[in-house]
């Protein structure tokens, strides 16, 4: 059995802690320690706006989206999503406020 856990990937629509250690120095990433997850997604409006979870090409620093269920434009959760570690960005587009997003461990 795992333990659960939780990365905060945004706080009120800013990315907490550092990016020190992401690949090529990409911006605004979080890491994640890799297994199965639920994406979640929370803001008090969304103002048409969207999240799109990415994942961070290792080698060339590129952000792709992880797929088409982690692009939100409401509060929701996506589960289960079987994440590889690596890094992580939080892409907001629009102008929705106080975003909250978070990576959630499922413990198997």
């Amino acid at each position: 059995m795992t333990t659960a856990a939780r990365v905060q990937l945004l706080v009120n629509g800013n990315v907490p802690g550092s990016s020190q250690g992401a690949p090529n120095g990409v911006a605004n990433a979080v890491f994640w320690p890799g297994g199965l997850a639920a994406f979640e997604a929370v803001s008090s409006n969304w103002n048409a706006g969207t999240l799109t979870l990415q994942y961070v090409n290792p080698e060339t620093a590129t952000a792709i989206a992880v797929g088409s269920s982690t692009t939100v434009t409401a509060n929701a959760l996506v589960q289960p999503l079987y994440l590889p570690a690596g890094w992580y960005v939080p892409a907001l587009t629009g102008s929705p406020t106080a975003v909250n997003a978070a990576l959630n461990r499922i413990p198997i």
